[in-house]
This record gives structure tokens, sequence and C-alpha cells, in this order.
């Protein structure tokens, strides 16, 4: 069977749902799975030694423009990626907790942000923003997200049934980027009747080759303020695999503990305070190490 039409606004009612967001705040919990330790990819570096499991935790916060992640992994297997990332409107703060130091700039984020964990608040939507070498380091944050959606109309998606893990799916292709010298494009899949909540996405080479595969599963609805029913995955893994064998090489997977959408007594008083966070011993504002 050949490529068909998109059911009307099956994909298009996921970039919707982002449009409806107001406040979200987000807490999961994280495993990392090493099977090869020397194979880079596209998520946290891989530090631990080969089949060593690494727990952790991660939570996101957003409020108009503010925003805020915590990333979470033990600093002895993964230096560095115990961090506090954030915008509080005004400034940009990356803090990291191991290394007991805080760096505060003025003015809106840059475009590398440090080191963190993927955002599985927006993976879904994965397709949307190709990673390539300009853009390595950095995240869409919920204003990002909603200024491309807003751009998108996906009336003209093709599907194609498609059997992956056995199962039976539908798959649309979308253009990818050029990454560490290999070009890609994305493949999302989703069952046939339910396009809107797709549960793989794939970044594939020229030869069809996975790279990496996103699954998501376990789609649960919040429900917002206004009554508008919203859709998320409450699980989420990441798979890099070697791009010279296409064995796995490692694993990422959170479990979504906690969703909220546009409740704004979920956010936290003061999460967005800069003097609110952790002491650190060297504080640096704008470039300038303080006294």
């Amino acid at each position: 069977m050949g490529p068909s039409p998109a059911h009307a606004g099956d994909l298009q009612d996921l970039l919707d749902q982002y449009q409806l967001i107001e406040q979200f705040v987000l807490t999961a919990s994280v495993q990392v799975n090493i099977d090869r330790p020397d194979v880079d990819g596209f998520c946290c570096p891989l530090a631990a030694e080969e089949g060593e499991a690494v727990d952790g935790w991660f939570s996101y916060t957003a409020d108009g423009a503010k925003w805020r992640m915590d990333s979470h992994l033990d600093p002895t297997k993964f230096p560095g990626m115990d961090t506090i990332i954030m915008y509080d409107g005004t400034s940009f703060v990356y803090q990291a907790l191991d290394a007991s130091i805080r760096s505060v700039q003025d003015g809106p984020p840059p475009a590398a942000l440090g080191l963190m964990l993927l955002n599985p608040a927006f993976e879904p939507l994965q397709f949307l923003f190709p990673l390539e070498d300009a853009n390595e380091g950095s995240q869409p944050q919920l204003e990002d997200v909603q200024a491309a959606v807003s751009a998108t109309t996906l009336g003209s998606v093709l599907w194609t049934p498609v059997l992956v893990d056995g199962k039976a799916l539908d798959r649309a292709e979308f253009p990818g980027a050029t990454y560490r010298g290999v070009a890609y494009s994305h493949r999302v899949h989703a069952k046939p009747n339910a396009h809107d909540r797709p549960l793989i996405i794939d970044r594939v080479d020229a030869a069809g080759g996975v790279i990496t595969r996103t699954r998501l599963s376990h789609y649960e609805t919040a429900v917002t303020s206004s009554g508008a029913t919203t859709a998320w995955p409450r699980n989420v893994k990441w798979e890099v695999y070697d791009p010279n064998t296409g064995d796995l090489a490692a694993e990422i997977s959170m479990v979504i503990d906690g969703i909220s959408v546009n409740d704004p007594t979920q956010v936290a008083e003061g999460i967005f305070d800069v003097e609110s966070l952790p002491p650190a011993s060297t504080r640096v504002v704008n470039g300038e190490i303080q006294p």
C-alpha cells in the first residue's frame, strides 16, 4: 500500500496542544544504560563503564518566558551532569552543583546551554528541531516550541504503513540535517488511528540505518485550566546506535512521574529566584569571577 494523506488534524493536533500551555511542570526519574561507552551519540556524555546502569532524575518548569531545568546523574559517573539551568526572564543561570560553580549572565540564554539531560516534554516534536553542529548543546524551550508550531502546518503529511518491531504502524518522513558529518532525516511512527501520539521517532542516515531512536509510550491526558485535553508520553527512551555496526550503544530512559499543565499553584514559589539556588563556592557574573 502506498502513502496516503494524513487524517485531518491528527499530527497537527499534537502541535496545537503546545499552543495551549502557559505553565508547565514535569518531573521524571532517569536511568542511563551504557552498552558501548566508546561510541559518541546524540545525548549526554557516555562516561560510565560498559554494562553499567546509572540512575538520576530530571525536572522542568516553564511559566511564560521563564523556565528551569534540573538534571541529576551521579557526578562520579557523569561529571558535570548535576546541573540547574534557568532563565528568569531577565538573566540566564547555569549552576554546576558537583563543581559548586554558578554563572549568571544578563540577557537571553546563549545558544549552547551546557550539560543537561534531554527534556522529554518536547521530544514528541523532535522532528521540528533538527540537531546539527551549529545548535549542539541547545534545547528548545516553551517559547521556541510555540513559535515553531505556530509557523508549521502539517496538512500535507503523507503516512506509509510499515512494520516496526513486528508492529503495524504508519510512518511519516521529515527533513533532518547533518550532524558530525552524517546527513540524516527523521521518521515519525504512530498507530494508524493515533497520528497525534508518535511512538517512535528515528534519525536515519542516507542508507536507512538508525542513528538514534526515541520511543514514546504510555500516553496519558492532562486537562488544562480551560478544559482542553492534552496528551503526554509517560515513558520516553532514547537509544543511540553505533554508526559502524548498527549495534545499540546506550539507552537513556525516563519515567515521567508528574505533569501539570496551566496550574500556577504547581509552579513552586521562588523556583526562578537566583538567590534561592544552592550556594556555590565560585560565582561568575557576566563573565567576571566574584570575590
